[in-house]
């Protein structure tokens, strides 16, 4: 679901999978977290693929996921603002 939101984000992945995929392709990697439309994270990659398969190519199966949504950090203005807390240690923003 897109947002009428003027921002993007940047995350900076603790996996061994997405970092050795950027790091081969030189460059990040543009995605979305696998959610369900009430919000609810998938966490099993198998039905990642069965949810979405009519709208991936791939899903690489690196073991289920803890289910924990990302930190947020807002750099927007001059003052950093914690959105989320999640994983992601935020206590230098606080």
């Amino acid at each position: 679901m897109l947002t009428k939101r003027k921002t993007a984000g940047i995350r900076v992945p603790d996996h061994l999978i997405c970092t050795t995929i950027v790091e081969k392709l030189g460059n990040p990697v543009i995605t979305t977290s696998a959610t369900m439309p009430d919000g609810k994270i998938i966490q099993d990659p198998s039905l990642i693929h069965d949810f979405f398969r009519p709208n991936v190519d791939i899903v690489i199966h690196g073991g289920s996921v803890s289910g924990r949504p990302s930190s947020v950090i807002s750099l927007i203005s001059d003052i950093p603002e914690v959105i989320r807390e999640g994983a992601g240690d935020v206590s230098i923003f606080e």
